[in-house]
């Protein structure tokens, strides 16, 4: 994908012998007064104050290939549809723009109005990044990303746009009404759910060259993609000192204003801290401060979600596996894209997320004989051999490769092991505890079944182990 051309055709139609570029152009454009250069005249303003540089028209360049100037970005003032808007307040607010509530009467439908803020300076580009929000995001159709509806300049030159009211609770008031401590199993895959239609619509902005930078739970559900970059663009809008973003959540890149190393690993780290987020109720950089969120954003030293809740409340390991690799310092370390990072979300939900990996050494035993259980396990790589003890001897009962489980029975009879398990070569297991069990069958019409299908399984055992011990021996 090349770079794109802000306010400029992309080339001839068929009718046309050559190709032609259209620039807008203001009173202050340098151009306006070049020789050979032709400007079209455009509609008069309409009511800008006389501070506000006119909108002359558009020029034309033939053929291909031909060089201007750099061109301004803003588009001409166009009829403000205040006759058809009600604003009925603001209820969002960024640090740049506010969002207000706007009610389109010919329509009956209430809609989302962003307006940028008049007292932000024009030298940070705010202005620029404001047009290309509305202009790149009004060409991404998603199902996930709130359609933009128009885009004007208003009486007093304010940049404003309407777009679609989602409405409903934001992320951020779901993760406070409900800790982790709380969330059932149920709970946590809705809460992966939003996570992974948020990932469908960045994988989507990514396909077209475009990469947020700013995404967190704080987020309206109205708020759309709201900086977005080329991919193969060689230059931003950004000045090269500037750290754009959400100080709490800053990937590395970002806080240490490298505005060409951010690409997509940077939304994957962005992602990452949503995530981090959801297992610990905190952003990856909490910090009283902006500066110190920055400064620690520069350090990364993101702690295990794990270790940040406690012992207290047990979060589910391989949430916190995908989620300290999407926060890793270096864009290699995380996920190769989103949708890898999206297919890790799905392969955890499917496979058991709430169980740990364990590995074992040749020749360990992975279960006791005799003791009390306390997890069930799933082999994912590798074999085992399961034996018990009888009159001393042992005596081999079967060998167990990938998928297959062991240990359940005792730990859903809450009985004490009737054999060991033994690794052969190295053995990789997923480790199912009872609170894990617990979590996953909660509030499930299985739990009745599995526990009695345990309890008639180890009934059947003893009943096979009393018949050996009375044959006669031969």
């Amino acid at each position: 994908m090349g770079k794109r051309e802000l306010g400029s055709n992309r080339g001839a139609t068929p009718q046309q012998p050559q190709a032609t570029t259209t620039h807008l152009v203001y009173e202050d454009d340098p151009r306006a007064t070049t020789s050979g250069i032709r400007v079209d005249p455009g509609m008069p303003p309409d009511g800008i104050p006389e501070a506000t540089p006119l909108f002359l028209g558009s020029i034309e360049v033939e053929g291909e290939g031909s060089e201007l100037p750099e061109v301004s970005s803003l588009p001409p003032p166009l009829p403000s549809p205040r006759a058809w808007l009600e604003d009925r307040g603001e209820f969002a607010r960024g640090g740049m723009s506010r969002l207000h509530k706007a009610y389109h009467g010919p329509l009956r439908r209430t809609a989302a109005m962003k307006i940028m803020d008049k007292d932000v300076p024009h030298g940070l580009g705010a202005r620029e990044r404001f047009i290309e929000e509305a202009q790149i995001t009004g060409q991404l159709d998603h199902p996930n990303i709130p359609p933009i509806h128009d885009f004007w300049v208003d009486e007093t030159g304010s940049l404003r746009f309407t777009m679609k009211l989602v409405k409903g609770e934001t992320l951020t008031e779901r993760l406070v009404a409900q800790s982790s401590s709380e969330r059932s199993a149920r709970d946590w895959e809705a809460l992966l759910n939003i996570l992974l239609k948020v990932c469908d619509a960045i994988s989507f902005a990514h396909s077209r060259g475009v990469i947020h930078r700013d995404i967190k739970p704080l987020l309206p559900k109205s708020s759309p993609l709201s900086i977005s970059v080329d991919r193969d663009s060689t230059t931003t809008l950004d000045p090269p000192s500037t750290a754009l973003g959400t100080a709490a959540y800053m990937a590395p890149e970002q806080a240490r204003a490298r505005v060409r190393m951010m690409n997509e690993q940077t939304d994957i780290y962005l992602l990452g801290g949503v995530l981090f987020e959801m297992l610990t109720g905190h952003p990856p950089h909490p910090q009283p401060t902006v500066a110190g969120a920055i400064l620690a954003a520069q350090k990364n030293d993101v702690r295990d979600p794990q270790e940040v809740v406690g012992e207290q409340t047990a979060l589910p390991p391989e949430l916190c596996r995908i989620a300290k690799k999407a926060l890793s310092t270096r864009g290699s370390a995380r996920h190769e894209t989103v949708d890898a990072f999206r297919r890790e979300i799905e392969d955890g939900i499917r496979s058991g997320w709430w169980f740990s990996l364990e590995r074992f050494r040749d020749g360990e035993l992975v279960v006791r004989e005799g003791e009390t259980a306390d997890a069930a396990f799933i082999i994912t790589e590798g074999e085992c051999e399961a034996f018990r003890m009888e009159d001393g001897k042992r005596v081999f009962l079967r060998k167990m490769g990938e998928g297959d489980a062991f240990g359940e029975t005792a730990l859903l009879t809450a009985q004490k092991r009737t054999a060991s398990v033994q690794a052969m070569g190295g053995v990789t297991t997923r480790v199912i505890t009872k609170e894990a069990f617990d979590r996953v069958l909660d509030d499930s019409w299985l739990r009745p079944f599995v526990g009695a299908l345990a309890e008639r399984f180890r009934e059947l055992d003893e009943r096979l182990m009393y018949i050996r011990r009375a044959e006669p021996s031969s």
